[in-house]
Parts: structure tokens; sequence; C-alpha cells
């Protein structure tokens, strides 16, 4: 045990030299590395592994190889173990799986993993002989508040607006980030389609209340469209098509409500 082992586990030489892997680190992780000393010396071959540590100073991983010890009749008498900290790679990596999933400035998943969530939800429709509700959300207004207030305004918005949208629905929905000021909204267990219509309501009417930066009112609205899955199909990037095409409508007939897909005439509006 030499000072840098020292200063990574936090440990003093004369406080472990005599004592057991599970003496030293209680619980699985002493175990697991009794496991891996006696592999080594069983097989005589070198063992590399990736470990973690938990302790005062929180969750940290490490490279940790150990290599068989031989005498000159190359029986294996004992063995050697070297550890490298990679904490802050593993971080690093996180960070970067992180970004390629989720949207960097709100946090929200990104079309990706919204794609991935849509495809558990309409399994769990299967399964469960429920439906699930595909929204497909347009912020109205939103560019008037980058040209006269900036682009921090926007941001500012945007986040907002993201943490308004997840106020409004169950911890179990995934509200994603897919474009500019486009939203997609995944609700699993709708036990009949117009359930989702409260939900858009409720939305609309959040999104609806002014938003103050810097002493300054931002009004929003948002469109919506509807799809639900298995009524209006099961393929993903069809039933976000079919959700689009319904937003544009809301669009096209004055801004601030929702549309169903298949729906004609008059959509509905906000709380």
């Amino acid at each position: 045990m030499n000072t840098a082992w020292e200063q990574k586990t936090g440990l003093n030489r004369g406080g472990v030299l005599g004592r057991t892997d599970e003496e030293i680190f209680p619980g699985e992780t002493g175990q697991q590395f009794r496991r891996n000393d006696l592999e080594v010396m069983e097989t005589g071959q070198t063992l590399e592994k990736e470990e973690v540590l938990e302790d005062a100073q929180g969750t940290r991983y490490f490279i940790s190889i150990k290599f068989p010890l031989r005498d000159n009749n190359d029986v294996v008498t004992g063995l050697c173990g070297m550890i490298t900290e990679i904490t802050e790679r593993k971080r690093a990596e996180e960070r970067i799986r992180h970004l390629a999933t989720h949207d960097a400035l709100t946090g929200l998943p990104g079309l990706r993993l919204s794609k991935d969530r849509l495809a558990m939800a309409l399994g769990q429709a299967r399964r469960m002989q429920n439906s699930a509700a595909v929204m497909f959300i347009d912020l109205d207004n939103f560019q008037s508040v980058n040209d006269t207030l900036g682009h921090d305004a926007g941001d500012h918005v945007l986040l907002e607006t993201a943490r308004l949208l997840q106020s409004c629905v169950r911890e179990t929905a995934t509200v994603a980030r897919i474009g500019g000021d486009e939203l997609l909204l995944i609700v699993t267990g709708v036990t009949a389609p117009e359930d989702a219509a409260p939900i858009a309501r409720k939305i609309i009417g959040a999104v609806s209340l002014p938003i103050v930066i810097g002493g300054k009112e931002a009004v929003l609205g948002t469109s919506i469209g509807i799809a639900i899955a298995p009524e209006h199909g099961e393929e993903m990037d069809r039933l976000i098509k079919l959700a689009d095409n319904a937003m544009y409508r809301v669009k096209n007939s004055g801004k601030n409500g929702y549309c169903f897909v298949g729906e004609e005439g008059e959509c509905g509006g906000g709380e």
C-alpha cells in the first residue's frame, strides 16, 4: 500500500496491513475484491475490472488490474494490484451520454429518447389493453419573445415552459423537446381517447399565464395536436406526424387550442 493508495482510499497503511478485504471494505465491495483476488490466484491470469467504491467522497470509479506473483518454479504465491481512478472520465462519459439523448437547455429528453419512451408506452398500452396519447405541442408567439426581449429571454421562457408542462402531467409521462419551440408529450394509461383532452386544456391554461422576465411580461399560447394509440395506429413516426398535422389545424384555426387526429371543425381550447 503506497502513499497514492492511502490518498485515494483515505485509509492508513498501518491500519490495513494484515487485514482482509472484507475487514477493510465491509459489505459487497470487500467480498467482490476477495473474489477477484481468488480468481487471479486460482487461474494465474491477470484480471482487469472496473470497480465502484462508495466512501465519504461519494461514488468513485476505478480500473483495477491484478496480476499473479510467481516463484522461481512458476508457482503462484501471491498477487499485486494496481488501481487507477477514472471517476472524472466516467462523469464525462455520463454527461456525453446525457447530451446525446437530452436537450442541452431544458434537460428534457430529445427526439431520440422520446421515441424510445414512445415505444415503451405503446408496448404498455398493448399489455394493459388501454391507450397512449401522443401530443405534439408548438408554442404560439414564441418568435416574438426572441425578437422583442432577446434570446436569453427566449431561453428563460423555454425553461419555464418545460417546468410547467412537467407540472401538468404525472411522473410517468414523458415531456420532450424535439425542436426550437416544439415539444412532444407522451402519456400512458389513457383509458379512453377523451381522457387526453383535460390534459391538453390544463397545459394550454398553464402556458397562457404571463411569464415575467426582467420586469416585462412574455405572453404565449400553445397549439396541441393529439394522436391516440392504438386508435390512430401504432407506428411511432406516423403517430408523431399525425399529431403534428393536427397541431397545424389548431394553428390555422386561431391557435391556443387542441385538436385530435381526424377531428373536423372547431378545436378545443384551454381551461
